[in-house]
Protein backbone atom coordinates (compact mmCIF):
# COMPACT_ATOMS: atom_id res chain seq x y z
CA UNK A 1 0.00 0.00 0.00
CA UNK A 2 2.84 2.40 0.80
CA UNK A 3 4.53 1.59 -2.51
CA UNK A 4 1.29 2.19 -4.42
CA UNK A 5 0.86 5.55 -2.71
CA UNK A 6 4.44 6.48 -3.53
CA UNK A 7 3.98 5.42 -7.17
CA UNK A 8 0.91 7.68 -7.44
CA UNK A 9 2.88 10.65 -6.12
CA UNK A 10 5.99 10.26 -8.29
CA UNK A 11 6.23 12.44 -11.40
CA UNK A 12 6.62 10.58 -14.69
CA UNK A 13 7.74 12.04 -18.02
CA UNK A 14 5.32 12.06 -20.91
CA UNK A 15 5.80 8.98 -23.14
CA UNK A 16 6.30 11.46 -26.01
CA UNK A 17 9.48 12.78 -24.39
CA UNK A 18 11.53 11.32 -27.26
CA UNK A 19 9.49 13.56 -29.63
CA UNK A 20 10.16 16.73 -27.63
CA UNK A 21 7.61 16.83 -24.80
CA UNK A 22 9.21 17.97 -21.56
CA UNK A 23 6.16 17.71 -19.30
CA UNK A 24 5.96 15.44 -16.26
CA UNK A 25 2.85 14.22 -14.44
CA UNK A 26 1.72 12.07 -11.57
CA UNK A 27 0.84 8.57 -12.74
CA UNK A 28 -2.92 9.19 -13.04
CA UNK A 29 -2.47 12.19 -15.37
CA UNK A 30 0.12 10.81 -17.82
CA UNK A 31 -2.36 8.85 -19.95
CA UNK A 32 -4.81 11.78 -20.10
CA UNK A 33 -2.02 14.11 -21.27
CA UNK A 34 -0.63 11.60 -23.75
CA UNK A 35 -3.80 11.69 -25.88
CA UNK A 36 -3.71 15.48 -26.27
CA UNK A 37 0.06 15.98 -26.27
CA UNK A 38 1.25 18.16 -29.19
CA UNK A 39 4.38 16.02 -29.43
CA UNK A 40 2.68 12.67 -29.99
CA UNK A 41 3.43 11.12 -33.40
CA UNK A 42 1.09 12.46 -36.09
CA UNK A 43 0.15 11.11 -39.49
CA UNK A 44 -0.10 13.39 -42.51
CA UNK A 45 -3.53 15.05 -42.42
CA UNK A 46 -4.13 14.63 -46.16
CA UNK A 47 -5.96 11.39 -45.37
CA UNK A 48 -9.07 13.58 -44.95
CA UNK A 49 -8.81 14.64 -48.60
CA UNK A 50 -10.50 12.50 -51.23
CA UNK A 51 -8.12 10.21 -53.13
CA UNK A 52 -4.93 11.52 -51.49
CA UNK A 53 -2.54 9.30 -49.57
CA UNK A 54 0.71 10.02 -47.75
CA UNK A 55 2.73 7.78 -45.44
CA UNK A 56 4.50 10.61 -43.54
CA UNK A 57 4.52 10.58 -39.75
CA UNK A 58 6.14 13.13 -37.49
CA UNK A 59 5.52 15.59 -34.71
CA UNK A 60 2.74 18.15 -34.67
CA UNK A 61 5.36 20.90 -34.95
CA UNK A 62 6.55 19.42 -38.27
CA UNK A 63 3.13 19.12 -39.96
CA UNK A 64 3.18 22.59 -41.53
CA UNK A 65 6.64 22.13 -43.01
CA UNK A 66 5.64 18.71 -44.38
CA UNK A 67 2.43 20.06 -45.93
CA UNK A 68 4.30 22.99 -47.52
CA UNK A 69 6.98 20.71 -48.97
CA UNK A 70 4.88 17.76 -50.15
CA UNK A 71 1.34 19.12 -50.60
CA UNK A 72 1.96 22.79 -51.47
CA UNK A 73 -0.97 22.96 -53.91
CA UNK A 74 -3.38 22.14 -51.08
CA UNK A 75 -2.07 24.85 -48.72
CA UNK A 76 -2.79 28.50 -48.07
CA UNK A 77 -1.00 30.86 -45.68
CA UNK A 78 -3.66 33.23 -44.36
CA UNK A 79 -2.59 36.76 -43.64
CA UNK A 80 -5.06 39.40 -42.45
CA UNK A 81 -7.22 40.33 -45.38
CA UNK A 82 -9.54 38.64 -47.79
CA UNK A 83 -8.97 35.38 -49.54
CA UNK A 84 -10.93 34.34 -52.60
CA UNK A 85 -11.48 30.62 -52.46
CA UNK A 86 -13.69 29.95 -55.45
CA UNK A 87 -14.91 31.75 -58.49
CA UNK A 88 -17.64 29.38 -59.66
CA UNK A 89 -19.65 26.91 -57.61
CA UNK A 90 -20.93 23.65 -59.05
CA UNK A 91 -23.88 21.70 -57.61
CA UNK A 92 -21.68 18.70 -56.72
CA UNK A 93 -18.29 20.28 -56.08
CA UNK A 94 -15.87 19.96 -53.19
CA UNK A 95 -12.81 21.97 -52.27
CA UNK A 96 -10.33 21.20 -49.52
CA UNK A 97 -7.41 23.33 -48.45
CA UNK A 98 -5.03 23.44 -45.50
CA UNK A 99 -4.97 26.90 -44.00
CA UNK A 100 -2.15 28.25 -41.85
CA UNK A 101 -3.49 31.03 -39.63
CA UNK A 102 -2.93 32.32 -36.09
CA UNK A 103 0.09 29.98 -35.75
CA UNK A 104 -2.27 27.02 -36.14
CA UNK A 105 -3.23 24.58 -38.90
CA UNK A 106 -6.78 24.12 -40.19
CA UNK A 107 -8.45 22.19 -42.99
CA UNK A 108 -11.09 24.17 -44.86
CA UNK A 109 -13.71 22.12 -46.66
CA UNK A 110 -16.35 23.51 -49.00
CA UNK A 111 -18.79 20.96 -50.34
CA UNK A 112 -21.92 21.32 -52.46
CA UNK A 113 -24.55 18.59 -52.36
CA UNK A 114 -27.49 19.36 -54.64
CA UNK A 115 -29.28 22.31 -53.00
CA UNK A 116 -26.93 22.94 -50.05
CA UNK A 117 -23.40 24.31 -49.78
CA UNK A 118 -21.54 23.22 -46.66
CA UNK A 119 -18.48 25.00 -45.28
CA UNK A 120 -16.45 23.62 -42.40
CA UNK A 121 -13.12 24.50 -40.85
CA UNK A 122 -11.38 21.68 -38.99
CA UNK A 123 -8.75 22.47 -36.38
CA UNK A 124 -5.66 20.25 -36.58
CA UNK A 125 -4.51 20.02 -32.99
CA UNK A 126 -5.87 19.02 -29.59
CA UNK A 127 -9.64 18.55 -29.91
CA UNK A 128 -10.38 20.67 -26.86
CA UNK A 129 -8.89 23.72 -28.63
CA UNK A 130 -11.11 23.52 -31.72
CA UNK A 131 -13.97 25.58 -30.27
CA UNK A 132 -11.59 28.46 -29.51
CA UNK A 133 -11.86 29.48 -33.15
CA UNK A 134 -14.68 30.47 -35.45
CA UNK A 135 -14.77 31.10 -39.16
CA UNK A 136 -16.83 33.12 -41.58
CA UNK A 137 -17.47 32.26 -45.21
CA UNK A 138 -18.86 35.05 -47.31
CA UNK A 139 -19.96 35.22 -50.93
CA UNK A 140 -20.16 38.60 -52.63
CA UNK A 141 -21.23 39.48 -56.15
CA UNK A 142 -18.71 41.26 -58.36
CA UNK A 143 -20.11 44.77 -57.88
CA UNK A 144 -20.36 44.28 -54.09
CA UNK A 145 -24.10 45.00 -53.95
CA UNK A 146 -25.15 41.61 -52.59
CA UNK A 147 -23.58 39.23 -50.13
CA UNK A 148 -24.43 36.19 -48.07
CA UNK A 149 -22.36 34.86 -45.18
CA UNK A 150 -22.30 32.10 -42.62
CA UNK A 151 -20.27 31.89 -39.42
CA UNK A 152 -19.64 28.83 -37.31
CA UNK A 153 -17.35 27.40 -34.65
CA UNK A 154 -14.37 25.43 -35.87
CA UNK A 155 -14.66 21.66 -35.50
CA UNK A 156 -12.00 19.19 -34.42
CA UNK A 157 -9.98 17.42 -37.11
CA UNK A 158 -10.65 14.19 -35.18
CA UNK A 159 -14.36 14.37 -36.04
CA UNK A 160 -15.68 12.54 -39.08
CA UNK A 161 -16.46 14.99 -41.86
CA UNK A 162 -19.57 13.06 -42.93
CA UNK A 163 -20.95 13.29 -39.37
CA UNK A 164 -20.30 17.03 -39.22
CA UNK A 165 -22.17 17.57 -42.50
CA UNK A 166 -24.99 15.16 -41.64
CA UNK A 167 -25.61 16.80 -38.25
CA UNK A 168 -25.29 20.31 -39.67
CA UNK A 169 -22.42 21.23 -37.35
CA UNK A 170 -21.01 23.55 -39.98
CA UNK A 171 -21.92 26.52 -42.13
CA UNK A 172 -24.80 25.82 -44.54
CA UNK A 173 -26.09 27.98 -47.36
CA UNK A 174 -28.64 27.38 -50.07
CA UNK A 175 -26.82 26.51 -53.28
CA UNK A 176 -29.10 28.67 -55.44
CA UNK A 177 -28.26 31.85 -53.54
CA UNK A 178 -24.53 31.23 -53.59
CA UNK A 179 -24.40 30.17 -57.23
CA UNK A 180 -26.29 33.29 -58.30
CA UNK A 181 -23.76 35.51 -56.55
CA UNK A 182 -20.71 33.64 -57.81
CA UNK A 183 -22.00 33.38 -61.38
CA UNK A 184 -21.99 37.17 -61.48
CA UNK A 185 -18.25 37.33 -60.68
Amino acid sequence: EALEKLAREVNYPCPNQKYGCEEVFVHDKVREHQHRCRHRPQTCPVYKLPNVKCSWTGSYDDIKQHLMEKHRGDCYEYVDGKYRVVKNIAATMSLSQFVFALNEIFLFRLQANNDTLYAVLLYIGPAENAAKYKYKVEFVNKDDTERVAVMHLTRSFDEKLDDILKLGNCGKLHYGVVSRLTDEM
